[in-house]
């Protein structure tokens, strides 16, 4: 099925990039399951709304800061209070 075309891509961008001695960085992360999905399939890295929503330049800095004393999970749990 679809998904696992999509597992069958996942894996093999990760074969490649470790033959090319490469990390490699999932990109549109939205949810926890997916995190731990391509964790698995070997993904280093992570990015997308999981984690936070685009902003402004000037607007990282104050961000990061509040995911500092908790990690990543603050946006998900937040998200999930918010019904999302």
């Amino acid at each position: 099925g679809l998904l696992d075309s999509a597992e069958a891509v996942v894996r093999s961008i990760v074969a490649l990039a470790r033959a090319l001695d490469k990390r490699v960085v999932a990109e549109g992360v939205e949810t926890a399951l997916q995190e731990q999905r391509l964790m698995q399939l070997g993904c280093d890295e992570f990015q997308g709304y999981r984690y936070a929503r685009p902003m402004p330049g000037a607007d990282v800095a104050a961000a990061l800061q509040r995911l500092a004393p908790t990690g990543v999970d603050a946006p998900v749990e937040q998200a999930e209070a918010d019904g999302g």
